[in-house]
């Protein structure tokens, strides 16, 4: 019982990881696709308010009908929304499920057949499906709540009303509820699940950099428009840590841990919070950036630095290969992004083990990367 109830308080407390969501589907080629979906779902709930304006069972009054017109341009706005415009912010992504079930529940409550407005209930599954894939436990129980208290109304409303039958607002209350209300919470902490054991997969469980793995996926995704100016490179630095296999067969395996950790540290606090750092295994560390050309040995060297810094037991220093490719060419290249970033890491890894062979506790610059034109 313990066990499951910190599930659910880190459940609750957990970030949300909009934008891990969205780097997830555009990696996969994906993010287009979903967008252009999402726009069939609310064209769909937009083309609803207007149809049921000529079923026995919509609104009556003009005031209702209006209500109804209003929604679907609505609706419509936010179709045009997602087929055309930008992938919105975790903000304008919040809006948007409110706006739905706002919607949703006005229409619905408007219905002179409240049966007909509880089964429209049902449309709310769409707007929890996006909350539950998109947003944290927070906004989906917001979302939760809303539905809850439309199923009530409605409920009221159908036990009260011209139909006045108390056992079906009963039972069709209670398969809203568990449809619209009770499985969600379910199916997101199922997904958060994956999710987290997703990201989990990407890092390495010592030091809480990225793997081998997660260096691929984020490196892909490093260089943008924005970034790659004219003398922009994508740099590629190889580490690797000076007679390591010495601290682990004199000082134990604790300490070498104790060194990784602290190399990671050090690392990451010489680089832009940008940059991608992981650790590929053993005693080897890469890091990827962004960086003018004249910068990338300056780079290297603030690294090389940092590593070599006095520590209170187990002073290590480290070899260094660099290896960088212009970031507009890595923007045009027509070859799959995972074997350039393999060919880069193989061009630093050479340099670097130049780098151990030339004395150690050195930056090596792969041969085809000219620092100096002139």
């Amino acid at each position: 019982m313990t066990g499951a109830f910190a599930l659910l308080q880190a459940w609750w407390n957990a970030p949300s990881e909009y934008r891990w969501i969205l780097d997830y589907l555009e990696s996969r080629g994906i993010l287009r696709p979903v967008k252009i979906l999402i726009g069939a779902g609310v064209a769909a709930m937009g083309v609803i308010p207007a149809a049921i304006l000529d079923s026995p069972a919509g609104p009556m009054s003009a005031a209702s009908r209006t209500v109804n017109l209003l929604v679907s341009a609505v609706a419509i706005g936010w179709l045009l929304f997602w087929w055309f415009g930008p992938w919105p912010s975790p903000v304008v992504s919040t809006s948007f499920v409110v706006c739905a079930d706002i919607g949703v529940t006005v229409v619905c409550l408007q219905t002179s057949n409240h049966l007909v407005g509880m089964f429209g209930l049902m449309t709310l599954v769409l707007v929890g499906a996006y909350a539950t894939f998109f947003h944290g436990a927070r906004a989906l129980a917001v979302h939760l709540s809303c539905a809850l208290i439309s199923i009530l109304l409605l409920g009221v409303l159908l036990a009260s009303g011209r139909e006045g039958d108390l056992p079906l607002a009963v039972v069709t209350g209670l398969v809203a509820y568990f449809v619209v209300v009770f499985i969600p919470p379910f199916l997101h902490i199922g997904f958060w699940v994956l999710r987290a054991d997703a990201v989990d997969s990407l890092n390495d469980p010592l030091t809480g950099l990225l793997n081998r793995r997660g260096l691929q996926r984020s490196a892909r995704n490093i260089v943008t428009a924005d970034s790659a100016a004219d003398d922009a490179q994508l740099v590629m630095i190889a580490i690797d840590l000076d007679r390591f296999k010495d601290v682990n067969d004199t000082l134990g395996h604790v300490v070498g841990d104790e060194v990784l950790i602290r190399t990671g540290h050090r690392i990451k606090s010489v680089v832009r919070g940008s940059a991608v750092v992981a650790r590929l295994g053993g005693e080897e560390f890469v890091v990827v950036d962004i960086v003018p050309l004249s910068a990338v040995r300056d780079l290297a060297e603030r690294i090389r630095v940092a590593i070599a810094a006095p520590a209170n037991r187990a002073h290590v220093t480290a070899s260094l290969g660099v290896a960088a490719a212009p970031a507009a060419e890595w923007l045009r290249t027509a070859l799959p992004q995972t074997r350039e970033l393999d060919a880069l890491l193989a061009r630093a890894d050479r340099a670097m083990y130049r780098a151990k062979h030339n004395g150690r506790n050195a930056v090596v610059v792969d041969d085809a990367l000219v620092l100096d034109p002139d």
